[in-house]
């Protein structure tokens, strides 16, 4: 079932909070001040259901210049707005400046409602209608429906709801991620139950007992209870305006604050944004110019910093990097609002691109570059900028889909994609971008290239060596994977510890494969006993480049000074095999009865297979891995 919120908004005194009163018989304005003065100051909730069941809350937010403020925190995850207008007086300043923050927000379902019907004729009804629709020509609200009411006969109310359900019935369901989000817009104490927090919940659901982390602060709060449209629950879903019951004290937290699970949100100071600015003066932002950010439900200072221009485009889009007074917690495709410093006044607002960018310098190609990218919200081309971009070789799932504002699922589906066409490519649990692996694999390609060169009887690398350059080139720990990857690839090739390229092969020349053939019949004559590669080679250098050009073919390197016949070491460990299979274990003096060999020999041999991964030592014994 969707879950919808309803927000109102409007000139002070349009009957706003009235018209709430007539469509739930709840009262919003509920401290002393608000009933004293007749004017919403703070934020106020109701709900009520529709004539399809569908129950829907409403939040009332504040009309007056003063405390706009207090009106944009109630409009976080608000899925449908009545545009409330004065039958008698039509649209006035506070009209205006609602409608284009909600518009800047990214809210596309208005219903415009004409209040106070009883006051007018049919005549001024019909010219605030056409008020309504000359004022805001050219934006969603000229074709938004109109509603004529008289909150205090009831005349409308019926087919408001129904226009309200008809609506409801076209909103697709909030997104969900499963990591939870809630913008706290109220935070408050309740006797008898202590620290309460309310705002509509975003991403995933909360139970009872979760613990969730509290930004920017970071502090860990538990929920004690749940409560939704004055219901206990057990759980509160994405969609909901939900109160939570916490066991921390409420100066612990404040407006603004965001509830969510650990590392879902990083605090910033600085947010890469584009900035669609108003038809305004006031909007022809200059560099440093302090300014208000409102997103969420928090209120922060922030100097504007222009990217790839010197100043904010006036009625159009600029990017921007705001750095912030004080930390913000936000996600990549947030909303925000901008007003200026003083005398505060709307001008601007739009979409965050990097939640958490670094300092950069202002005509950066590369950035500007990434910002359009994210701007298109082309999820394919946005994946492959950050993939090429990301200081990281390989990136997670979890950083690929906050990047992109998806459900892991949904991203994974997208990899997927962009994996079979060779784009994108996943080694072990994290992807790189095929651009990345390729220059990785230039790289390797020229260091083997240059080895074979040198040295054109060996067999390569040593494995660890090349693991450990890998890692470095990388700053990861993905060079098992890399490896593993490139031989499937044919690139390069692994044996006996040694990495060459696919290709190679040793080449000997008539008197190394005189030397080649008699250092093999030594060391197969001499089986489970070899001698050292001293007394193999007697020092002889050219004898000595071709016993180590062997390695890892007919020859296995023991140690520093001992090898042995390939076929005798695939012997011991068949040898080894059969008798651990058969008996559970195996000591040292077990392998030398059954090889013959000596107990230095047999030392050796074990370790080796201990390294090859073959066997394990369990105190004086082996046993099979």
């Amino acid at each position: 079932m969707k879950h919808i919120v309803i927000a109102t908004a409007g000139h002070v005194d349009h009957g706003k909070t009235t018209l709430i009163r007539a469509l739930t018989g709840i009262e919003t304005d509920t401290t002393t001040e608000e009933k004293k003065r007749g004017l919403t100051i703070n934020l106020g909730f109701a709900f009520f259901d529709l004539p399809s069941k569908q129950r829907v809350g409403i939040v009332d937010v504040p009309g007056h210049e003063k405390f706009l403020k207090n009106m944009i925190a109630g409009l976080a995850g608000i899925d449908m707005v009545l545009l409330v207008v004065d039958a008698g007086e039509g649209v006035m300043p506070q009209t205006i400046e609602h409608a284009e923050i909600l518009m800047l927000l990214g809210i596309k379902n208005f219903i415009i409602v004409l209040t106070k019907a009883d006051t007018v004729d049919s005549e001024m009804q019909e010219l605030a209608i056409d008020d309504v629709r000359t004022t805001f020509a050219g934006t969603i609200l000229e074709k938004a429906p109109v509603v004529i009411t008289d909150a205090v006969s009831g005349t409308g109310l019926h087919e408001l709801t129904l226009k309200i359900d008809e609506m409801a019935k076209n909103i697709t369901p909030p997104k969900s991620d499963g990591n939870p989000r809630l913008n706290i817009d109220r935070v408050f104490t309740l006797k008898g139950f202590g620290t309460i927090v309310t705002g509509t919940l975003l991403g995933g659901q909360v139970a009872i007992n979760d613990e969730l982390i509290a930004y920017p602060s970071e502090e860990r709060v538990r929920i004690r209870n749940i409560q939704v449209h004055d219901q206990d629950e057990k759980i509160a879903l994405p969609g909901q305006r939900t109160a939570l019951n916490l066991n921390v004290k409420a100066d612990q937290l404040s407006r603004g604050d965001v509830l969510t699970l650990l590392d879902n949100v990083e605090p910033t100071w600085m947010l890469d944004v584009q900035l669609q600015t108003l038809d305004v003066s006031d909007a022809a932002l200059e560099l440093q110019d302090r300014v208000r950010v409102y997103a969420g439900a928090k209120e922060v200072l922030g100097r504007i910093y222009p990217l790839g221009t010197e100043e904010v485009q006036v009625n159009g889009k600029t990017f921007v990097q705001i750095r912030l007074e004080e930390q913000i917690a936000l996600k990549n495709g947030d909303r925000f609002v901008v007003r200026t410093y003083s005398p505060m006044k709307t001008i601007g607002g739009g979409v965050v691109l990097d939640a958490n960018p670094r300092r950069h310098h202002r005509y950066d190609k590369g950035i500007l570059r990434t910002l359009s990218i994210r701007a298109t919200g082309d999820k394919a081309a946005i994946l492959k900028d950050y993939l090429l971009t990301s200081e990281k070789m390989f990136n997670s799932l979890a950083d690929i889909a906050n990047v992109l504002d998806l459900k892991q699922s949904e991203a994974q589906k997208l990899l997927g994609v962009l994996s079979k066409n060779g784009k994108i490519n996943k080694l072990g649990n994290e992807y790189t971008i095929s651009e990345k692996l390729q220059k990785l694999q230039d790289w390797l390609v020229s260091e083997l290239q240059d080895f074979h060169q040198q040295f054109p009887l060996k067999v390569g690398l040593v494995l660890a060596e090349v693991r450990s350059k890998i890692n470095e080139q990388t700053n990861s720990d993905y060079s098992s994977d890399v490896i593993d990857y490139l031989c499937a690839e044919k690139v390069i090739k692994q044996q006996a510890g040694f990495v060459s390229l696919y290709a190679f092969k040793p080449i000997f020349n008539p008197e190394q494969l005189k030397l080649k053939a008699q250092l093999e019949k030594e060391l197969t004559a001499t089986g489970f006993t070899p001698p050292s590669s001293q007394e193999l080679t007697n020092g002889q250098r050219q004898a000595t480049q071709v016993l180590d050009a062997l390695v890892g073919t007919t020859v296995v390197r023991l140690n520093d000074d001992v090898v042995i016949s390939s076929t005798y070491y695939q012997k011991a460990v068949k040898l080894v095999t059969d008798f651990i299979q058969k008996n559970s274990q195996l000591s040292l003096a077990d392998f030398r009865d059954i090889t013959g060999s000596s107990r230095r020999y047999a030392m050796l041999i074990l370790e080796k297979m201990d390294k090859d991964g073959i066997t394990k030592r369990v105190e004086n014994k082996r046993e099979l891995r």
